[in-house]
Formats: C-alpha cells, sequence, structure tokens
C-alpha cells in the first residue's frame, strides 16, 4: 500500500463513522422521544387504572351499603314518626313498595316507589317528619307531596290554630346494579 492511499482509507473510515453515528443519533433521538411517549402513556395507563379501582370499590361500598340499609318502609315509617315526636296512628295509609327496572347498557337501575299518607299532622309536625326522614332514609327521596286541610275538621277548627292536614307523600328509592342482574 501506498502512503497516499492510506489518508484516502482513513478519510473515508472517517466519513463512514461520521455518518453512521449521525444515523445512530438520528435514531437515538427518535428512540428518546418514542419511550417518553410511552412512559407517558404508560403513566396515564395506571392512572385510569387506579381509578378504575376506586370506582369499582366505591360502587360494592355503594351496594353493600344499600343492601345492609335498606329496612323495609313500613318499619322505617314508623321509627321515623317515633323519632319525630308524632303517634304512630299519623300514619294512615302505606301503599306497597313497587319496583321498575330499566335496563341501561350493561346494568340495570331499579326504582322503587311507595306513598305514605300522613294525617291529621300540622304543618309544623310535618316538618320535623321530613327532617327526620331525611336524616334516617337518606336512600327514599321524597318526590312529591301533596298537602291538604282535613274536610271533616277544617270548618270547626279556631282561628289562629294549626290547621290539621292530610299529606300524602310520593317516595323513590333508586338502586343501581352495574354487573348487570336484577335481584
Amino acid at each position: 500500500m501506498s502512503i497516499g492511499a492510506r489518508p484516502i482509507g482513513l478519510i473515508l473510515f472517517v466519513i463512514v463513522a461520521v455518518g453512521a453515528s449521525a444515523v445512530l443519533f438520528g435514531q437515538s433521538v427518535r428512540a428518546n422521544q418514542a419511550c417518553a411517549e410511552d412512559l407517558a402513556r404508560f403513566d396515564a395507563l395506571q392512572l385510569a387504572a387506579t381509578e378504575v379501582r376506586a370506582l369499582r370499590t366505591t360502587a360494592e361500598r355503594l351496594r353493600r351499603h344499600q343492601e345492609s340499609s335498606a329496612p323495609r318502609l313500613a318499619t322505617a315509617s314508623s321509627e321515623v314518626l317515633a323519632a319525630a315526636g308524632l303517634p304512630t296512628a299519623t300514619l294512615a295509609s302505606l301503599s306497597p313498595e313497587s319496583a321498575a327496572t330499566e335496563r341501561i347498557e350493561k346494568a340495570f337501575l331499579t326504582r322503587t316507589r311507595a306513598t305514605l299518607t300522613l294525617s291529621p299532622i300540622t304543618l309544623p309536625q310535618f316538618g320535623r317528619f321530613l327532617d327526620v326522614w331525611r336524616q334516617r332514609l337518606p336512600g327514599w327521596t321524597v318526590a312529591r307531596v301533596d298537602l291538604e286541610p282535613r274536610r271533616e275538621t277544617a270548618a270547626s277548627t279556631p282561628g289562629g290554630g294549626d290547621l290539621p292536614l292530610r299529606a300524602v307523600i310520593a317516595v323513590e328509592s333508586t338502586k343501581w346494579d352495574a354487573k348487570g342482574s336484577v335481584k
């Protein structure tokens, strides 16, 4: 080999090495960007998995709470009357609980409705009853209230006194079964 051939070989080696380094550097930048994007996606997936676990835990706790704290409405209504300081005879009638189930995608929504009639009851007593109802039976929502004076005593009540009323209360309870089975 001649002396002039060595510098050309060295120059070619340097050119090839620099070219390969440039290609490798470009690939390493792309690989680094892809790694950063993958890490961001992984973090988002971990956060989503944590949120799904929290939602499942909350749904299970809600289901257990609904099952454990769902006393029969007649017994619960009597307890609410007693806690409000009203005689049990104030509960004039209680319609049977009726339930309607609606399928929403892969789950079921069950609405249970009932109607209570309280008579005779004054407006302040009715307010106490509703206050105790909200505290003791948060799963039963008051959906409608009809108040009317009692016909047989309205004419005989002296002015300035609390008028005895007849209160008809429609209540509703909603339960969500995300597992997709009706109980």
